[in-house]
């Protein structure tokens, strides 16, 4: 959480950074004893490319959660886009 909790802090997100009440709960989940072999077939974006491609990665994201509800379990999408634009709390500093 020391990563988030500064991120959050640097761009004003109260609701960010912090496994509190009434915080969002954005968590991953990450499988760090995973080890494979990058394939382009594995990139989820348009372009198929990437210098790691062929390369040996260590570490998998198991499950995404978004304000408490999972968006990606297990190598797949499974939630329909829920996501939004989240903006800084402005101040007159």
């Amino acid at each position: 959480t020391v990563a988030s909790a500064f991120v959050a802090r640097r761009f004003r997100l109260p609701q960010k950074g912090t496994l509190t009440v009434g915080s969002d709960a954005d968590l991953v989940l990450v499988d760090l004893s995973h080890r494979a072999i990058l394939r382009s077939k594995d990139l989820l974006y348009r372009h198929r490319h990437s210098p790691f491609v062929g390369r040996e990665l260590y570490g998998r994201i198991v499950r995404t959660l978004l304000r408490g509800r999972t968006i990606w379990l297990d190598g797949a999408i499974i939630s329909k886009p829920i996501g939004q634009l989240v903006k800084p709390v402005t101040s007159n500093e």
